[in-house]
């Protein structure tokens, strides 16, 4: 599977690329960002390299990771993470994100979920995703929300507890035709 680049009116959603280090070295250790995620924190520079090498060979394989760097269209400056993977052995695929403190609050998350759904669903075949959310995090669970998505009640996954969210294709694509966002 090829990994895309998307776009959406503010941001440029795409795989990593080596100059990405600096940015990811930074966002792996601002715990803020990675408190509520599965993201490695506190790496040193070379954990993020092998890190990011890890990412970036994957994306030769033939199950590629797919995480992606999401940038501001204006600056091509890294804001953030997005991509999505498996949740359980059933093939239940969760999407993920995260951004930089300074970026919180701007409608940056569901916008590059938004996208990236809809890469998913018209381009993939994927017929339903699912958001994991902290009960500690409720930014997480209002972009969850905000993309359409329903609460399917609490889970445990990796031993954590959380908030499970649903959508369907048909559902999302009844509410976001063209997957520009809300």
């Amino acid at each position: 599977m090829k990994i895309p680049q998307l776009e959406t009116e503010r941001l440029i959603i795409r795989p990593y690329a080596p100059d990405d280090l600096e940015s990811l070295f930074t966002f792996f250790n601002d715990e803020k960002v990675t408190r509520f995620t599965d993201l490695p924190s506190e790496q040193s520079l070379e954990e993020t390299k092998e890190f990011l090498d890890l990412i970036l060979r994957s994306y030769e394989s033939e199950d590629p990771i797919f995480a992606l760097a999401v940038a501001g269209k204006a600056d091509r400056k890294v804001i953030g993470s997005c991509g999505f993977a498996p949740i359980r052995d059933n093939g239940d695929i969760q999407i993920y994100y995260a951004f930089s403190t300074g970026y919180w609050g701007q409608g940056f998350a569901t916008e590059a979920s938004c996208k990236l759904l809809s890469y998913m669903f018209s381009e993939l075949g994927i017929e339903r995703a699912f958001v994991f959310a902290s009960p500690e995090n409720p930014a997480s669970s209002a972009v969850a929300k905000k993309l359409g998505m329903n609460y399917e009640g609490t889970a445990e996954l990796e031993n954590k507890k959380g908030e499970l969210f649903e959508i369907g294709k048909e559902e999302f694509l009844a509410v976001h035709p063209s997957g520009k966002g809300i």
